[in-house]
């Protein structure tokens, strides 16, 4: 049983493109990347996210997903980043690209 939910921007990820969404392990919560920082919304619903990177510079530093260096040659998809399978930890790489 599905039940389609509309996102609505919250104070954090204002209305922007999304670089990347995707639900946390197995549970409710929501990964999102917008800005190249990595966020977290505790159920769709939420009215509120945490900012889980603040360090993301567009064209500089990608955090939670990769640049088109690693997007195109190394990671077989467009994410950097690997939940647990409960949700409750998260490992992501950040990318550097100022040299």
């Amino acid at each position: 049983h599905h039940t389609p939910i509309r996102l609505h921007a919250s104070p954090r990820v204002q209305q922007t493109r999304l670089q990347y969404a995707s639900w946390l392990g197995n549970s409710t919560a929501l990964l999102m990347v917008s800005d190249n920082n990595i966020f977290l919304r505790m159920s769709p619903t939420a009215p509120v996210d945490k900012r889980l990177t603040d360090t993301g510079v567009p064209g500089i530093i990608y955090n939670g997903v990769p640049d088109w260096l690693y997007q195109e040659e190394v990671l077989p998809n467009p994410e950097a980043m690997w939940p647990s399978a409960d949700g409750t930890r998260l490992l992501y790489a950040t990318f550097n690209d100022t040299k």
